[in-house]
């Protein structure tokens, strides 16, 4: 095997999902047509696990056929009383995978300690030919939730370690919040018809699955519940901020005509919020810098804690700016100009201050979605860009400009609306705009485009 090629593939990988819904009749027909030892049919334990296992197998391979499963080989791997495993999954897990490797249902991978990157890689799985060729057969009942119904969406990390906790009104409010939100993104598509390859790369090589069904919006605490979350866990979340600027207006909800808010152009206001005075970012003919890569530069900046070797750090990171054919000479030249029309700002605002504007972003999206939300105006909140449909425009803007008054006392917002493919006033109709446009739309599309109007008809 090549050993590059090894590599880049092992990269491609994601964790169990422990929260899986078990209760699909695809995996139970495998488990009937492949386990033959009597006793092991009469094992509910077995049977429990080996329906898991073959649920994430089948929805890795769905999601893309390039993708691996990292799993533990260790007990240490498994907590099945954890409130992030509600299917109680435990190290039974080991037994089923050497049980589907034994009989050449697996592709496995043992994991090794990693010396370019200096860490332990876990396992990898996929499967091989014969069970995929069991998966091919399958037919997804689109009316069926594949997450489980006491699924979690709340996280809390201390010290970079995932904590049990006990529930308060926060986490009750949000869990209610949550679970509405996902039940309704399930059922919506949101995409980019031009781009054409089946995952994105972020600017570090790592891959982006664009798998529609994928995707579950989650809080995330760090440290305690007394500060606001920071939400993620959905494909768009992963997006680095060259992609984000890149495809900012080409993403489509239900193939619909939509729309974005742009949270960077409220940022100085935010910034001057915490200062108690006025932020403006000056602009420079010698830095030929956009307003958004100005925003970015300064945020990484405010979370950088060696502030005196953040340019070198910067350069190292240029492509998730975009700035990938810039010279080095050049492009620390334009930062320099940069940073020194704006001293103050840059030498005033410390690493707490990257989180809190995370924080923002994230509860404004909450607050929004309590008042605006609907299973016709699914909202997305990419990065710091909030995305919905045209026709919720006004509903939309009204209740995000009295969310942003009140968050930040100030009364003078004027929210700027964004429209994606730029060419939304030629028809209503999505494809005939497509299709008269120079760019094809891409098959992945398509393709997603059919399996959420299946979703939609219950199919």
């Amino acid at each position: 095997m090549n050993l590059e090629n090894y590599q880049t593939n092992f990269d491609f990988s994601r964790a169990f999902d422990l929260q899986k819904n078990l209760n699909n009749e695809f995996a139970k027909n495998i488990f009937d047509d492949l386990v033959t030892n009597a006793t092991l049919k009469k094992n509910k334990l077995f049977q429990k696990h080996f329906n898991f296992i073959i649920t994430e197998l089948f929805f890795c391979w769905l999601e893309s056929e390039e993708q691996f499963l990292s799993v533990s080989m260790s007990k240490r791997g498994y907590n099945s009383n954890s409130r992030y495993n509600p299917n109680k999954i435990s190290s039974y897990c080991i037994k089923v995978i050497n049980y589907l490797r034994e009989n050449e249902l697996l592709e496995f991978f043992p994991g090794f300690f990693d010396l370019r990157k200096k860490k332990s890689r876990l396992s990898r799985i996929k499967a091989k030919d014969k069970l995929i060729n069991e998966f091919k057969k399958v037919k997804l009942n689109k009316s069926c939730s594949i997450h489980h119904e006491k699924r979690e969406f709340i996280y809390l990390y201390q010290n970079n370690i995932i904590r049990e906790y006990n529930d308060n009104f926060k986490t009750h409010e949000l869990r209610e919040i949550l679970e509405n939100y996902n039940k309704i993104i399930q059922k919506s598509l949101f995409d980019i018809p031009y781009y054409n390859a089946k995952n994105l790369k972020n600017y570090n090589g790592k891959l982006i699955n664009l798998f529609i069904s994928n995707s579950v919006l989650n809080c995330y605490f760090l440290e305690k519940f007394s500060t606001d979350p920071i939400l993620g866990g959905c494909w768009w979340d992963k997006l680095d901020e060259n992609l984000v600027m890149r495809y900012k207006t080409e993403f489509i909800i239900n193939n619909q005509e939509s729309i974005y808010f742009d949270l960077l152009d409220i940022f100085p206001n935010f910034l001057s919020f915490h200062d108690d005075c006025i932020v403006d970012i000056q602009s420079s003919s010698v830095d030929d810098l956009s307003y958004s890569e100005k925003c970015y530069i300064l945020l990484k900046y405010i979370k950088s804690k060696n502030k005196e070797k953040f340019i070198q750090i910067f350069l190292r990171e240029k492509k998730r700016f975009g700035f990938r054919d810039y010279e080095n000479s050049e492009l620390k030249k334009i930062i320099f100009t940069f940073i020194n029309n704006n001293k103050r700002v840059f030498k005033f605002y410390d690493h707490g201050v990257y989180n809190k504007w995370l924080e923002f972003c994230s509860k404004v999206f909450l607050e929004l979605l309590k008042v605006s939300l609907s299973r016709d105006n699914p909202i997305y909140l990419v990065k710091d860009k909030i995305y919905f449909c045209l026709k919720h425009e006004k509903n939309v803007k009204t209740n995000l400009v009295r969310i942003l008054e009140k968050a930040l006392r100030n009364l003078n917002f004027d929210v700027k609306s964004n429209y994606c493919l730029n060419d939304h006033l030629v028809s209503s109709n999505l494809f005939s705009r497509i299709f008269s446009d120079k760019r094809v739309v891409s098959k992945r599309y398509i393709k997603n485009l059919k399996y959420f109007e299946e979703k939609i008809n219950g199919s």
